[in-house]
């Protein structure tokens, strides 16, 4: 029986290590939204504004990745960057999947707001984007799939479950008031 759990424990630690950048990329956004919002699962507006990439704040290009409005914003763009960084690190491995991440979404983030320049940048949209480009063109079979699974966790998983707690977390507050 031990030698069986030392097998699995290995076999977990060899799946994690060949996802890595997944993982860390998933934990590093995570981490900035507990300490942004003081666990509270809510970043105030004045925060939001200093932390998000805007034509005159193109600085904020790198972290403005790892900002979220709110947990249903954070759940639905972790959802997604998981399904698409899992297909691009299975495919063209770790490293490209780290750098298609960050350059696609520092590039097109840039882009954006240069264009555009009345618009707040936040979240890891624009990065997860360039996952999905990059899995569709490595691999359009397993994109597809993780799309419908993508879509499938969001609407059965993720939406209900923001919604319940965005509802007992309001009646908390209205009770402490």
């Amino acid at each position: 029986l031990f030698m069986q759990q030392n097998f699995s424990f290995n076999k977990f630690q060899k799946i994690a290590w060949k996802f890595k950048s997944t993982i860390a990329i998933c934990l590093l956004i995570f981490a900035a939204f507990i300490l942004l919002s003081n666990a509270g699962f809510f970043i105030s507006t004045n925060q939001l504004l200093k932390l998000a990439l805007t034509s005159f704040q193109l600085e904020n290009a790198v972290h403005y990745m790892l900002i979220h409005v709110g947990y249903k914003h954070l759940a639905v763009n972790l959802v997604s960057f998981i399904a698409f960084s899992l297909v691009v690190e299975f495919v063209l491995g770790s490293r490209h999947a780290f750098a298609i991440f960050w350059i696609s979404g520092i590039i097109s983030g840039m882009i954006f707001v240069l264009l555009i320049p009345n618009v707040a940048l936040i979240g890891a949209s624009a990065g997860v984007s360039g996952l999905l480009g990059a899995a569709f063109v490595s691999n359009w079979k397993k994109t597809i799939i993780a799309v419908i699974a993508m879509l499938f966790v969001t609407i059965f998983f993720v939406y209900p479950l923001t919604s319940g707690a965005f509802d007992e977390f309001k009646k908390s507050i209205a009770q402490k008031e």
